[in-house]
Order: C-alpha cells, then structure tokens, then sequence
C-alpha cells in the first residue's frame, strides 16, 4: 500500500521510512527483506563459479569499462526483444536506476557510477516485465539484487530473468557527488553538460 519511502539522511543516502499512519503491520517487509535472515548465504551455488571476460570488439572496449560484460550482455538481451535495467543518471546527474528497451537508451546505463542510485518504483517495473514473459537483465549492486530477487519471489518465468551484481565496497555519498558537481561548476563558471568516472583517455 506503499507505505515504504526511501528519505535520504543528511549525507544523501536512501533509506527505506515506514508511514506508520498508513502501515497496516502485514510484516511483508521483513517477509521479503533479503538481510533479515541468511543474508550472508550463497544461494545459488555451494560453492561460486568464476569466469573472466573481455570484450573481442576493441571499439566497445574502448567505450565499456571492466571488460565491457554489460555490453555483451545487454546486447543478447535487447536483441531478443528484453528489457535492461541500470543506473543512469537524472538531468542533474543524480544517479537513479532506469528501464531501457532500445540500444540508443541503453547507451546511458553503460560505465561505472559512483553514488547510490535512486531505485525507488523499478523492482514493481521488473517483475511486471518477468511476468509478461519479457527477457529482463538487471544490474545493480549486491543489496539491490538482492532486493529485487527478494521482490519478486520465486516466479514461473525466472528462466527470463539475469541479474549482475557488481563488486561493491559500499557506495560513495550521494551528498558528496552533488556538492562536486557543484564545486566544479563554479570552479569553472560552467554548466556541467556530462560525466564519466575512470575516462580511459587518461
């Protein structure tokens, strides 16, 4: 009955608040939070299986960042007709989780983003695509694939379903991105009219 908001603390970071006037004590919450219980458990496999990858084509290369797997991935599933899920970025470059369809959109989601993005509303968008039978690639870090495997229990159409989680170490505050953004357009007395974090032509 969305009763759950993600309100940001004074560093920027999103934290799920309960509306108690509006919370009806279901307990589905807890129910389907993935660090109540086991979270520390691998559940899909004993013991984990571990590839390496890098894509052929050195164009992409050029243009992706750790090896380019979102690409390749990204590619399979938007040219069999799927959806993609990622991080993009807001038109004051906050960092907010997007749905994309088509190759040009996807574009957006591509390269690391430093700061915690805004998910709030994509979990609901992913299950309804699973459940219409689409091919759904999401990315995101360990909590938030967590959360959205959580989310969606255990469908019929999971076979539809690939999620990446990143190595995260913790995202940086979200406060401290904007401030930045901030600083360096005053620095310069410039509009900041786009942004990429490890740009390979340095």
């Amino acid at each position: 009955n969305n009763s759950i908001t993600m309100c940001a603390d004074s560093m920027g970071f999103l934290y799920p608040q309960i509306n108690a006037s509006t919370c009806i004590n279901c307990g589905l919450c807890l129910k389907i939070c993935p660090f109540t219980t086991n979270y520390s458990a691998n559940i899909e496999f004993a013991k984990p299986l571990v590839y390496a990858s890098r894509l052929k084509d050195e164009k992409e290369l050029v243009n992706s960042q750790s090896g380019g797997l979102f690409y390749a991935l990204s590619e399979y599933v938007l040219n069999n007709g799927g959806v993609v899920y990622g991080a993009g970025y807001t038109n004051n470059f906050k960092v907010q989780h997007k749905r994309v369809t088509t190759k040009y959109d996807r574009e957006e989601l591509r390269l690391s983003k430093y700061s915690q993005s805004e998910i709030e509303g994509i979990y609901a968008l992913v299950k309804a695509d699973i459940v219409s039978g689409k091919l759904v690639l999401f990315t995101g870090t360990p909590c938030q694939v967590a959360g959205v495997k959580s989310f969606i229990g255990n469908l019929d159409h999971n076979d539809n379903f690939i999620t990446v989680d990143l190595v995260c170490h913790g995202v940086p505050s979200p406060k401290i991105w904007e401030d930045y953004l901030q600083y360096l357009g005053n620095k310069y007395d410039s509009k900041i009219i786009g942004t990429k974090f490890r740009d390979k032509s340095f």
